[in-house]
């Protein structure tokens, strides 16, 4: 279990870490299959039911080298539902902002007595961080990973602007919280599910977003939706993982 959230545009998409939601870096054999969404997850409740994965996408970086901890999921729409962001709404995403500013850090962390049945969050100013990332003060433990920061959070309205997602804690108390900085790379990521659940939909592999884009071209990777339980949604079926070479 794992923290997400809906960004917009486009519909049906879900920004998270790549190691909550895709695959752990730097290791092609863990890649994740039969993946399944719940918006609004509670204490075992799914009020706005379960969406089936037919593809995620993560940088080739993060396949490789296990930097940039991003990834992307695209769902199916329910046969007998409603399309992900007519159901829950969405949250505006920003790319490249500069860290310094006030974040909310949202987690359904695994530690008791929450264990993953509760969603929790930490407000905080973000400072830079090595290797591309951000950090915020913020104990949420493990599963919070994937979590989005949300700038300017409203919380009567649930609303704010996506700058970044949980990756990794220092240690095992979890303080301070690193998120990857969202960069152009990211940026690219946000574009491309359009062509990627095309894709996916007709069974294709695709080569890279830019040719000759090398480190930062992306990692697809193939999810295989069973039954998830009612109302889940459709299968997918998306390529083995993939990166084009540096």
């Amino acid at each position: 279990m794992r923290t997400h959230g809906v960004e917009h545009p486009p519909r049906g998409l879900v920004h998270c870490a790549g190691t909550a939601c895709a695959r752990l870096g730097s290791s092609p054999a863990n890649t994740y299959s039969d993946i399944v969404f719940v918006p609004g997850y509670a204490k075992d409740k799914a009020p706005y039911g379960r969406y089936a994965v037919k593809a995620t996408m993560t940088p080739c970086s993060w396949a490789e080298d296990t930097v940039k901890d991003i990834a992307a999921m695209v769902v199916a729409t329910p046969a007998k539902g409603k399309r992900l962001t007519d159901a829950v709404g969405a949250q505006n995403i920003a790319f490249s902002r500069p860290a310094g500013e006030r974040v909310t850090a949202f987690g359904c962390p695994a530690t008791t007595p929450q264990r993953g049945e509760e969603l929790l969050y930490c407000p905080g100013n973000s400072q830079r961080a090595p290797e591309g990332e951000e950090h915020v003060p913020c104990d949420l433990g493990g599963s919070a990973s994937g979590g989005p920061w949300l700038a300017g959070f409203n919380s009567p309205t649930g609303k704010g602007t996506v700058v970044s997602v949980n990756s990794h804690g220092e240690g095992d108390g979890g303080t301070p919280m690193y998120g990857p900085t969202l960069d152009k790379t990211a940026g690219r990521l946000q574009r491309r599910p359009a062509r990627l659940s095309a894709e996916a939909s007709a069974g294709r592999s695709s080569g890279p977003l830019d040719p000759g884009g090398g480190h930062d071209d992306f990692a697809a990777q193939r999810v295989r939706g069973g039954s998830f339980g009612r109302g889940a949604g459709r299968r997918g079926y998306v390529r083995r993982p993939s990166c084009v070479p540096r």
